[in-house]
């Protein structure tokens, strides 16, 4: 299991519960030790990471990356098998990708998610997909690198 503390920024409440989500509203700056810092803010006005940022301190374990590779393979090669097959029951995979993705952080302990907008979020997709095309491109460690220190940032200004 991960021992990453999770600000209680990171969950944010909607009409229907709690959920882990990207920021929802406006960057807001603020003077701390004489410096600028801006974060967002969440709909409880805490200051949380953007949501690029978030994603990435939430996929950084090569294994939790493993399992999203298996899911983004099911969401994007099940519907291309089912139509070259006419076969659809192929249409599984597409239908369980996100569970394999939501999956792979309850076994590798990769940052907690919320099932429903890992089953359901475009964002998501297209978050997992640029991903790996940052993996391919040989950038996305610049990502977790930056990701990483606005999430030391961010600890220290709610922190003061």
């Amino acid at each position: 299991k991960s021992t990453r503390a999770w600000p209680a920024s990171f969950k944010t409440s909607t009409s229907s519960g709690s959920r882990s989500g990207p920021p929802l509203e406006t960057t807001h700056s603020h003077p701390r030790n004489g410096i600028m810092t801006s974060f967002p803010r969440d709909r409880n006005g805490n200051p949380t990471l953007e949501s690029w940022d978030l994603f990435v301190v939430r996929h950084q374990k090569p294994s939790n990356l493993a399992g999203h590779f298996i899911s983004l393979l099911l969401f994007y090669g099940s519907p291309l098998l089912a139509l070259l097959t006419s076969q659809p029951i192929w249409l599984v995979g597409f239908f369980s990708s996100g569970a394999v993705g939501a999956l792979s952080h309850h076994l590798t302990g990769d940052g907690k998610i919320n099932l429903q907008e890992a089953t359901s979020s475009p964002r998501v997709v297209f978050y997992v997909t640029l991903l790996f095309a940052k993996l391919a491109l040989g950038t996305y460690q610049n990502d977790i690198d930056r990701a990483n220190a606005r999430y030391q940032e961010l600890l220290r200004f709610t922190r003061n």
